[in-house]
């Protein structure tokens, strides 16, 4: 699942192999401030999200940071998105964070988590502006 997952995210111009370094070095090691959860669908493994908590010195919060989540293409839904949400969030109220981060790729014309963070109570918080500078 994780080289697709990577190749989606990248359009094709990832390491798969970075990306799992990446992914472990959030999810790996024990660490009460890091975490992954894995979601299971008819006792197969059909997406998984990770996070950190961290203290944000320049807002003075304790944050909990989706920092990746996939989900393959055959069950995202808002309840899949949702399940995934409702664990990170479990999570972050136990690691004493005092807000959780989600960052949704796209609009609302893409098939994202916008729906299911917005029924959990998630508004856009900030806009992220991105630009290719290398092609």
């Amino acid at each position: 699942m994780l080289p697709d997952a990577a190749a989606e995210a990248g359009g094709g111009n990832v390491n798969a192999l970075l990306v799992a370094q990446g992914i472990s070095s959030v999810a790996v090691g024990g660490a009460s401030h890091r975490y992954f959860a894995a979601l299971v669908v008819d006792d197969s493994v059909a997406g998984f999200m990770a996070a950190k908590v961290e203290d944000d010195v320049f807002v003075g919060r304790r944050v909990a940071r989706e920092v990746f989540s996939y989900l393959r293409p055959s069950v995202r839904t808002q309840q899949s998105r949702g399940t995934l949400l409702d664990a990170l969030e479990a999570w972050a109220k136990s690691n004493k964070a005092d807000v959780v981060e989600y960052l949704v790729v796209g609009d609302e014309s893409v098939d994202n988590g916008m729906p299911a963070a917005a029924e959990r109570g998630y508004a856009r918080a900030a806009i992220v502006l991105a630009k290719t500078v290398r092609s």
